[in-house]
């Protein structure tokens, strides 16, 4: 499947992102928190959240594990693993940026039904700002017969190079943007 990028503007021109066009603003449905921009693809179920974060006094090493882990803990994961953890030096900025290929079995809604998701997590240090930028794919490759989702949803291949392509796009063209919050 060829994917078609288009030129995201985040919070307010601050930020720009390139996407697949099939993914689309989540805050026009649904509250979406100020830290946070989130889009989705109804179709296939796969979102991807770019948020900032207070900075974690996590060891650079770590921190990709720890976020996961931590995102693990809010989703009730009932199982959980890492695939590949690397630095990125081909992101072009001076701070430390990490990518994070993992799995969570995770239920949706509170349901009983357990679907596994594959998570792609790239993290950049910007120690400067006491802020982590965290951009977060996630891509359901099984769901149960169970599932609310097992019957609406499409199962749409993604992979670690759109995934580094969507990470390497981002440009933050307004760093006063890490003072809000």
């Amino acid at each position: 499947m060829n994917e078609v990028f288009e030129t995201k503007s985040l919070f307010g021109g601050a930020v720009e992102i390139s996407l697949p066009m099939r993914f689309t603003d989540t805050s026009t449905v649904r509250h979406v928190a100020d830290a946070q921009e989130v889009y989705s693809d109804a179709d296939s179920d796969q979102s991807i959240i770019l948020e900032f974060l207070a900075y974690n006094e996590v060891d650079d090493n770590h921190i990709a594990q720890y976020l996961f882990d931590d995102i693990a803990d809010l989703n009730s994961a009932k199982n959980k693993r890492i695939f590949e953890c690397n630095i990125d030096t081909n992101l072009g900025l001076q701070d430390v940026s990490i990518v994070l290929y993992g799995q969570q079995s995770v239920s949706k809604y509170n349901e009983d039904a357990v679907n596994v998701i594959t998570m792609y997590l790239g993290v950049v240090r910007l120690k400067k700002y006491h802020t982590d930028m965290l951009l977060t794919v996630n891509v359901p490759v099984g769901f149960s017969p169970n599932s609310s989702s097992n019957s609406t949803s499409k199962l749409y291949p993604f992979n670690s190079e759109m995934f580094l392509r969507i990470f390497r796009s981002i440009k933050i063209l307004n760093f006063d943007l890490l003072n809000c919050w």
